[in-house]
């Protein structure tokens, strides 16, 4: 409401600045819904310029601290969320945690599960091969 009579440049400045001042708070969670309302995407951890890489989570930490389930959950939904609106949406960055998540599904001896995520990171890949980087 309060930017409602800003313009798109001036709004998507406020919004970020918003979300700059709530990660420094540690609200992460509040940063990442500012920063995807000012039309960031999440993006790959070794992008110096990443604002947010999986919802809810700290980048700036260990892979191990900041990958959490809840993480990659919430941006799993975000991703199916928006591919409801545009089936040619699909986050690259994700997929790479997705494999960390059935890899950790199959030390707790769920490797049905373990499949099930790889096959969907594969027909994400093939479904979207222009989006990836292969090098």
């Amino acid at each position: 409401m309060i930017l409602s009579n800003c313009t798109t440049d001036v709004r998507r400045s406020h919004t970020n600045a918003m979300a700059r001042s709530l990660v420094a708070a540690g609200r992460h969670h509040a940063a990442h819904v500012c920063y995807l309302l000012s039309g960031a995407q999440p993006s790959r951890l070794d992008d110096e310029k990443a604002k947010l890489v999986l919802l809810g989570a700290d980048h700036r930490r260990n892979v191990e601290e900041f990958a959490t389930v809840e993480a990659i959950h919430a941006t799993e939904i975000y991703e199916f969320a928006c591919s409801l609106g545009n089936e040619n949406f699909c986050l690259p960055a994700l997929q790479e945690y997705r494999l960390l998540y059935a890899h950790r599904l199959t030390e707790l001896g769920r490797q049905s599960q373990a499949l099930q995520y790889c096959e969907a990171i594969s027909a994400q890949i093939c479904r979207h091969q222009a989006s990836f980087s292969f090098a």
